[in-house]
């Protein structure tokens, strides 16, 4: 479950003491003045459950926020199989630059084992976040690599995963390494 909806992901990685981006639950039903109290912008909005970066949306400020909200309210309105909650509340995060990744692995017995690390050639800024061409093998160092693999190695503690096919998309900055996301399943789409 971890791995399906973003807001209880982000909570997991906080509570296992991971960095996470400041983050919020927005429900797209109520006022935004509360909801956004003290978060500072740009952010990224994404739905809870969807993937392949749909209604994925960077925004720089509360105005761009509000213009963005109708059209992945429309996106999540029409997702099948979620409840209530899913598709009357977002994730808003502070907006993570840097150079963004794609790892796949298998768990087996609660070790990572990787099998391919992809970059994403195109620095993905926004305002939407289109899933684009992956290049292989990476041009990450050798101890880069082994710092990813680290790190996916605490991610997938942090989640309770342990055994099986793994999909990581991470950002890597000055700051370190941030996960964009992880699921518990092989790349998607075409990509596979």
């Amino acid at each position: 479950r971890s791995t399906q909806r973003k807001d209880l992901a982000r909570q997991r990685l906080a509570e296992a003491g991971l960095a996470v981006p400041d983050f919020r639950v927005l429900n797209i039903k109520i006022g935004l003045s509360q909801q956004l109290k003290g978060f500072r912008f740009p952010g990224v909005i994404k739905p809870l459950m969807l993937s392949g970066s749909r209604g994925v949306i960077r925004v720089n400020s509360v105005i761009e926020l509000k213009k963005a909200l109708p059209r992945v309210a429309a996106i999540i309105s029409i997702a099948s199989g979620y409840d209530t909650y899913e598709t009357s509340h977002l994730l808003l995060e502070r907006y993570l630059p840097g150079k963004e990744i794609a790892v796949e692995g298998i768990l087996d017995d609660g070790q990572f084992r990787p099998l391919a690390v992809f970059d994403k050639p195109a620095v993905m800024e926004g305002p939407f976040f289109e899933e684009t061409l992956y290049i292989s093998p990476s041009s990450l160092t050798e101890s880069m690599l082994k710092k990813v693999y680290d790190y996916i190695q605490l991610v997938c503690r942090a989640y309770g995963l342990k055994q099986g096919p793994v999909h990581a998309e991470l950002r890597i900055n000055k700051n370190g390494l941030w996960l964009i996301e992880m699921a518990s399943r092989t790349i998607g789409g075409q990509c596979a």
